[in-house]
């Protein structure tokens, strides 16, 4: 059976990711296989069809956590309970200085209890950890002080670089609309927080009566240390300054007071630092005040208040603005030793008090800033930031061994022996200097079994997939990554500010098969919540599944759209077009294990839309109110660049410049005068956003479909349920045709009846077969929008294809009957094994590449283990490195090294697998010499001549990720560890 493998997994980095070959045969070329059932073959009476199984019930293919699904976004004071929303657990940002204050001394129970409070509501968490916050989130306050004071650990940028801690929420201009006037205020007397302000907005008033008492003090908050000695190059640690408007007629000396104080949590002051009167400078004008040297008091947690007295007569009113407490920039050096082993000690010990907590399913690399795979934040102020890491050293390959060494501290503080116990992210979207960073620190991470995370999912990407694998969802996709390690998105409510940016988004998350959503709660509390909601009851059945273990497979119709539309542009238009942003799209559908081809003759879809926004008749700037020719959908323009992994290849892919369907339902609360502002569109008519329809008038009347082998693979016959969500315009008639156990066959014609409302309609079937009978070989089931006698009658549109397998069973063959007396034999087919078999070598792995390759010995003694919940089976590998197990149920397992072979490192190349029956799966586990005061000289590696390693033991390599299945002999698959040669 030829199945279209998935278009990702055409992408191979440096050896195509499974080989099929027979046992004991010569290498030959891939089987062909029927596209009948045999005529002498009869079919049994179906069994009933089973109970679909729970998909919650279902395994995932994670190693160290049960908990796949979505997490909130929880800072210490949130709780959903997943009774009533769609939620499997709560994930929550640490810093490093949350957990660790000081050398060797850890705060575990802050941690411990937001665990154990959240599991016992029901939720799962998985936790964040940040070595420095930015000039935004806490800065270098995530490090803990004695980190930032140690010799060679930090860079401190130029003098005149402070970072406003009393910006944004912390209110220092009063201006925090979005909370209240007086957050983080504290206000005593009199004081007010005023838009009764002189020649300003709002403001703290204070004074004003006779005899004022008035105060306002600020929360309490931490001033990090600051590096010592020779790393302090000059300049002030800290200041603040403010601004004060003094309204006065009285004109005795000093007789009212505005003080500014340092104090305590008790409110007693520490220091006095300023003392504004009456008569002490300019009155009835805004005057800026200090900076106030603050250099003595870093290094602790610090309250300012501003206090008014004033006499019993002619009282002064004192108005207080833009209060900034500015603290110099420091960040970590991210790559010298001194901050290495200080992080690395922390690391080691939140593994070992984390690793085995099953309350926790998964941990985030703090790496760089907010813990991504940057240093800093690399585009602000025109990119200073990034100039200042430069001239301390920083470059872009040291930057990359940083992150992989970083990774490298998680894998070994999070694994015991060769075991990895707990789930882990690499937060991978941002980068140092180059893109190309990326795909080398995501190469390194798969290879230490170390999941991926983007933290940016929106319903597209420009800039997703490309050649080099450098794109924003490569490293996710690349050889099925998703197979083997676990995969993660990030999201708020500024990235899918509408339902309908929701409802997409999480088809596109799912596209890429995965495991963990970590969202911002207001995304389903706030008031898009009600419209948000359904989608991710929805999704949840499918966060962590695999082909094996999907309660079904599906795709959704779907195309590129230019302008491509984004929630966070402010003053511009909220979208990319050609010229603003990178090209290299995502084209095509959303699939999960189904997929619509159209390749085959006569399915040659039209990706249409209700959106204007994305047609070349009305597309328009809002700003300038130049017209949009290139809008539409596909590749438009067709000359932006794409990857070659989508066919027809680049310039050839079609762009439909005219999408809009005014027949399809509205995409309510769009906006004639801007179509690219989103956040008015409630949810109305999400599912149109991007439909697909046939088109009868090029001779295209099909839609085909083909399900992937993983899921079915035509050695059964089985019960299935097809849904297809389609738009009921117009009043003609469709079908759908499957392959059968008797060849083509029609499950149902649907009579549609003109509402133009989005309609479903479930096909049940009992004898599908789904062995690409249908198109010469390339489809499993059509939908045919043609009469039922062929004639042309109309179009249709779809939205979404699902297919649940029910159940399968095997065709029973029976005796034919002869015309003679003659006893005719039946004949018996062979026998199809109920049992799989895992094998492999282990090897001395060389070159470090992780890929058995020629002149690389085997090497034994290695004891592996396969391992099913509590049940766990052992071989030991023999003279020439070979390993196997027999007789393996079907099933899910963890293959991993449990002892290494005397004289070499243990091997890290442990796989998640999913054993089928008749199948053999192939798993090789590399190793390295242990150190020795002899190198050994019986190992030695003998280069091949290619750059490439070849897989063995096959002459031809299948250009495909998926095994191919056949009843005798048992077929092998040859999982290859995915470890990738960094770029240059």
């Amino acid at each position: 059976m030829n199945k279209q493998t998935p278009l990702w997994a055409s992408v191979a980095l440096i050896i195509t990711l499974a080989v099929v070959s027979g046992v004991g045969a010569a290498p030959a070329p891939a089987p062909s296989f029927p596209q009948a059932v045999p005529a002498a073959v009869a079919l049994a009476a179906p069994p009933a069809p089973a109970a679909p199984v729970s998909p919650d019930a279902a395994p995932d293919k994670l190693t160290a956590g049960q908990n796949p699904g979505a997490y909130y976004l929880d800072y210490g004071d949130t709780t959903l309970d997943p009774n009533i929303y769609p939620v499997k657990g709560a994930i929550r940002f640490f810093s490093w200085s949350d957990l660790n204050d000081a050398e060797d001394h850890y705060l575990w129970p802050a941690l411990e209890s937001w665990v154990n409070q959240r599991y016992n509501i029901g939720l799962s968490t998985g936790i964040f950890i940040s070595p420095y916050d930015g000039e935004y989130n806490g800065d270098i306050r995530a490090c803990p002080d004695f980190v930032i004071e140690t010799p060679g650990a930090m860079i401190v940028f130029p003098d005149g670089e402070y970072i406003n801690y009393y910006a944004g929420g912390e209110n220092g201009n009063f201006e925090d609309e979005y909370k209240s006037h007086t957050t983080q205020w504290t206000l005593a007397g009199n004081a007010q927080i005023t838009n009764a302000v002189p020649g300003g907005s709002w403001a703290a008033r204070l004074g004003g009566t006779d005899n004022a008492a008035d105060s306002i003090t600020h929360a309490n908050m931490r001033l990090p240390a600051m590096p010592t000695g020779s790393d302090w190059p000059g300049g002030r640690k800290a200041e603040l300054q403010f601004q004060v408007y003094v309204q006065t007629t009285d004109v005795t000396s000093n007789a009212d007071h505005l003080y500014l104080e340092l104090v305590d949590g008790a409110g007693n002051v520490l220091q006095q630092l300023a003392d504004i009167t009456n008569t002490s400078g300019v009155v009835s004008t805004w005057v800026d005040t200090g900076p106030i040297d603050l250099s003595t008091w870093v290094k602790g947690w610090r309250r300012f208040r501003f206090r008014t007295t004033t006499d019993a007569s002619s009282p002064t009113t004192f108005y207080v603005d833009n209060v900034q407490l500015r603290v110099r920039h420091v960040v970590p050096k991210y790559w010298a030793e001194p901050y290495k082993n200080l992080y690395r000690k922390f690391v080691t010990a939140l593994g070992e008090t984390t690793r085995s907590n099953q309350k926790i399913d998964f941990i985030s690399i703090g790496t760089g800033l907010h813990g991504e795979t940057q240093p800093v934040d690399i585009y602000r102020r025109g990119g200073i930031y990034q100039q200042y890491i430069l001239n301390a050293g920083l470059t872009s390959s040291l930057w990359v061994n940083t992150v992989n060494e970083i990774t490298d501290m998680y894998a070994a503080a999070f694994s015991q022996g060769t075991l990895r116990k707990k789930n882990l992210l690499l937060q991978f979207a941002p980068f140092f200097q180059y893109i190309s960073e990326r795909k080398q620190f995501t190469d390194h991470a798969v290879t230490r079994g170390v999941g991926l995370s983007t933290n940016n999912l929106m319903p597209e990407l420009d800039g997703a997939i490309t050649n080099d694998g450098s794109g924003g969802y490569d490293p996710m996709i690349v050889n099925q990554r998703y197979n083997f390690v676990p995969i993660a998105w990030e999201t708020y409510a500024n990235y899918v500010c509408s339902p309908v940016f929701t409802y997409w988004a999480l088809f596109n998350a799912l596209d890429k098969h995965g495991d963990y959503l970590r969202f911002d709660a207001d995304i389903l509390t706030g008031s898009m919540g009600p419209a948000n909601k359904p989608a991710f009851e929805w999704a949840k059945h499918y966060w962590g599944k695999t082909a094996l273990n999907t309660p079904s497979v599906w795709t959704v119709m779907r195309e590129h759209r230019n302008p491509t539309p984004y929630c966070y542009a402010s003053n511009a238009p909220s979208y990319t077009y050609p010229g603003s942003w990178p090209s290299w799209p995502q084209l095509g559908n959303f699939n999960f294990w189904l997929y619509q081809d159209d390749s085959i003759p006569g399915g040659k879809t039209v990706p249409e839309t209700n959106d204007k926004g994305a047609d070349s008749r009305y597309a328009f700037n809002p700003v300038n109110g130049q017209s949009y020719t290139s809008a539409g959908l596909g590749n438009c323009p067709t000359t932006n660049r794409y990857a070659d992994i989508f066919l027809p290849n680049y310039p050839n892919y079609p762009c439909n410049l005219e999408p809009y369907n005014a027949k399809l339902p509205k995409l309510n609360g769009q906006l004639d005068t801007n179509f690219y502002v989103p956040y008015p569109w409630d949810g109305a008519g999400k599912e149109a956003w991007v439909v697909r329809r046939t088109d009868q008038a090029t001779g295209n009347p099909y839609i085909w479909f083909d399900i992937d082998e993983q899921y079915i693979d035509g050695s059964l016959y089985y019960a299935v349920d097809i849904t297809v969500k389609y738009f009921d315009i117009d009043t003609d008639t469709w079908s759908l045709k499957y392959d059968s156990s008797s060849g083509e066959k029609t499950a149902g014609t649907v009579t549609k009846t003109g509402t133009k409302q989005l309609k479903t309609t479930v096909f049940h079937i009992t004898d599908g077969r789904f062995g690409n009978g249908l198109a010469s070989g390339r489809a499993d089931f059509v939908i045919d929008s043609r009469a039922t006698n062929g004639a042309d009658d109309g179009n249709e549109w779809i939205h979404m294809v699902d297919v649940a397998k029910l159940s399968g069973w095997t065709p029973t063959p029976t005796p034919t009957p002869t015309a003679t007396a003659t006893n005719t034999p039946t004949i018996t087919p062979t026998a199809t094994p109920s049992t799989g078999r895992v094998e492999g070598y282990a090897f001395h792995d060389a070159n470090g590449n992780s890929v058995k390759e020629t002149g690389e010995v085997g090497v034994a003694g290695a004891v592996i283990a396969l391992k099913q919940g509590t049940t766990e089976l052992t071989a030991t590998s023999g003279a020439d490195g070979f390993y196997r197990f027999d007789g393996v149920t079907p099933g899910q397992y963890l293959l991993s090294e449990k002892t290494p072979p005397p004289g070499y490192l243990a091997s890290p190349n442990s796989v998640v697998i999913a054993v089928g029956a008749n199948q053999t799966f192939i798993w090789d586990f590399g190793h390295q010499l242990a150190p020795t005061a002899t190198p050994t000289a019986t190992a030695t590696y003998t280069p091949t001549a290619t750059n490439t390693p070849t897989a063995t033991p096959t002459a031809t390599a299948t250009p495909t990720a998926t095994a191919t299945y056949t009843s005798t002999p048992q077929p092998k698959v040859m999982y290859v560890p995915l470890l990738l040669r960094s770029a240059p």
